[in-house]
């Protein structure tokens, strides 16, 4: 498979591998050259046909890239709760050390 080795593939898209399999290297590069995929296809006796496999290949990217993207979106959501709390966290320390400082100095009134 090459490029798509080792990527993650979510247990109710595993058939999303096998087509992955067929995409052309050259379309998983990370600059896809379409001019001579553009080429090909004019040039070909089936154009239809040969249009219906990049539509296919096509299809098959923007599964894959929306399946990522929702969960890139879901561990950004995750990230940004994580921040909100540690801030959250923070404040509370704060708080807490300005609680801590004035029961020091009651007690030290106290003590004297």
């Amino acid at each position: 498979m090459g490029m798509f080795d080792g990527f993650p593939i979510p247990p109710d898209k595993e058939n999303l591998r096998d087509e992955l399999s067929r995409i052309d290297e050259s379309r998983a590069a990370a600059r896809f050259d379409s001019l001579p995929r553009v080429v090909r296809i004019l040039t070909s006796k089936d154009r239809e046909g040969e249009l219906q496999i990049l539509k296919e290949q096509s299809e098959v990217v923007d599964e894959v890239v929306h399946a990522y993207h929702g969960d890139f979106n879901k561990a950004i959501q995750n990230y940004s709760q994580i921040l909100s709390l540690f801030s959250e966290s923070s404040e509370s320390i704060g708080v807490l050390k300005g609680d801590l400082t004035e029961a020091k100095q009651c007690l030290g009134v106290r003590n004297k």
